[in-house]
């Protein structure tokens, strides 16, 4: 994979920044101050707070599936506890 620069001024590349955030600096905040990420011109501000946007997402994201995923086992145990129970009511 390609190492993308993010910061020209800080030299600081796509990778360190996911590194960063993996590591906690989870804000454009964490990483301007962990990095020192858009502290001279601006010019990846944007790019960062995308960065930090679509890791946003990608947590939500998996936020959901588990709460999905928890939500149909708990489903489908009620679901056979039922059957269960009028099986046994039928006997």
């Amino acid at each position: 994979m390609l190492r993308m620069i993010v910061c020209v001024c800080k030299n600081v590349s796509d990778r360190q920044i996911r590194a960063a955030m993996a590591n906690g600096a989870d804000t454009v905040r964490g990483l301007r101050n962990e990095l020192a990420v858009s502290t001279c011109c601006g010019k990846c501000a944007p790019q960062v707070k995308q960065m930090v946007d679509m890791q946003d997402m990608s947590a939500g994201q998996q936020m959901a599936a588990k709460v999905s995923s928890a939500t149909q086992t708990t489903v489908r145990d009620a679901g056979v506890r039922l059957r269960s129970a009028l099986y046994q009511s039928a006997l």
